[in-house]
Protein backbone atom coordinates (compact mmCIF):
# COMPACT_ATOMS: atom_id res chain seq x y z
CA UNK A 1 0.00 0.00 0.00
CA UNK A 2 1.54 3.37 -0.66
CA UNK A 3 2.35 5.61 1.95
CA UNK A 4 -0.40 7.73 3.14
CA UNK A 5 -3.90 5.82 1.97
CA UNK A 6 -5.46 4.27 4.86
CA UNK A 7 -7.40 1.34 4.24
CA UNK A 8 -11.07 1.82 4.37
CA UNK A 9 -13.23 -0.71 6.26
CA UNK A 10 -16.45 -1.67 6.68
CA UNK A 11 -18.24 0.00 9.98
CA UNK A 12 -17.93 -3.06 12.51
CA UNK A 13 -20.86 -3.22 14.79
CA UNK A 14 -20.42 -5.59 18.36
CA UNK A 15 -21.53 -8.72 18.54
CA UNK A 16 -24.03 -7.76 20.94
CA UNK A 17 -25.54 -5.29 18.88
CA UNK A 18 -26.01 -7.54 15.86
CA UNK A 19 -27.31 -10.14 18.47
CA UNK A 20 -30.13 -7.49 19.67
CA UNK A 21 -30.68 -6.78 16.48
CA UNK A 22 -31.71 -10.33 15.17
CA UNK A 23 -33.59 -10.59 18.13
CA UNK A 24 -35.98 -7.36 17.27
CA UNK A 25 -36.13 -9.14 13.53
CA UNK A 26 -37.12 -12.69 15.01
CA UNK A 27 -40.04 -10.79 17.45
CA UNK A 28 -41.45 -8.65 14.42
CA UNK A 29 -41.59 -11.96 12.19
CA UNK A 30 -43.36 -13.86 15.28
CA UNK A 31 -46.02 -11.21 16.39
CA UNK A 32 -46.74 -11.08 12.46
CA UNK A 33 -47.73 -15.71 12.80
CA UNK A 34 -49.58 -17.82 14.11
CA UNK A 35 -48.62 -20.43 16.21
CA UNK A 36 -49.54 -24.12 14.53
CA UNK A 37 -51.39 -25.66 17.50
CA UNK A 38 -53.81 -22.39 16.87
CA UNK A 39 -53.66 -23.14 12.81
CA UNK A 40 -54.19 -26.84 13.78
CA UNK A 41 -57.37 -26.32 15.53
CA UNK A 42 -58.76 -23.64 13.39
CA UNK A 43 -58.46 -26.08 10.39
CA UNK A 44 -60.13 -29.62 12.59
CA UNK A 45 -62.99 -26.95 13.52
CA UNK A 46 -63.63 -25.90 9.87
CA UNK A 47 -63.16 -29.50 8.73
CA UNK A 48 -66.20 -30.49 11.02
CA UNK A 49 -67.47 -27.67 10.11
CA UNK A 50 -67.67 -28.66 6.86
CA UNK A 51 -68.56 -31.90 7.60
CA UNK A 52 -71.57 -31.20 9.01
CA UNK A 53 -73.09 -29.06 6.89
CA UNK A 54 -72.11 -31.90 4.00
CA UNK A 55 -74.04 -34.38 5.96
CA UNK A 56 -77.05 -32.16 6.46
CA UNK A 57 -77.02 -31.28 2.75
CA UNK A 58 -77.15 -34.63 1.82
CA UNK A 59 -79.98 -35.39 4.16
CA UNK A 60 -81.96 -32.22 2.77
CA UNK A 61 -84.16 -31.74 -0.72
CA UNK A 62 -83.44 -28.59 -2.81
CA UNK A 63 -86.17 -26.14 -2.16
CA UNK A 64 -87.09 -26.50 -6.41
CA UNK A 65 -87.91 -29.77 -6.11
CA UNK A 66 -90.13 -29.61 -3.03
CA UNK A 67 -91.71 -26.34 -4.69
CA UNK A 68 -92.81 -28.87 -8.03
CA UNK A 69 -93.82 -31.97 -5.97
CA UNK A 70 -95.99 -29.23 -3.91
CA UNK A 71 -97.49 -28.04 -7.30
CA UNK A 72 -97.83 -31.91 -8.22
CA UNK A 73 -99.56 -32.63 -5.70
CA UNK A 74 -101.82 -29.80 -5.47
CA UNK A 75 -102.79 -30.34 -9.25
CA UNK A 76 -104.09 -33.87 -8.29
CA UNK A 77 -105.89 -33.02 -5.51
CA UNK A 78 -107.90 -30.48 -7.62
CA UNK A 79 -108.11 -33.03 -9.82
CA UNK A 80 -109.46 -35.24 -8.43
CA UNK A 81 -111.87 -33.09 -5.92
CA UNK A 82 -113.23 -31.91 -9.52
CA UNK A 83 -113.58 -35.17 -10.72
CA UNK A 84 -115.43 -36.34 -7.02
CA UNK A 85 -117.68 -33.65 -7.65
Amino acid sequence: MARGMRRVSRVRVPKGKRLEQRVRELEAKLADSVPKTELETIRSNLQSKIAELQSRLSESVPKTKLDATKTDLQTRITDHEQGAS
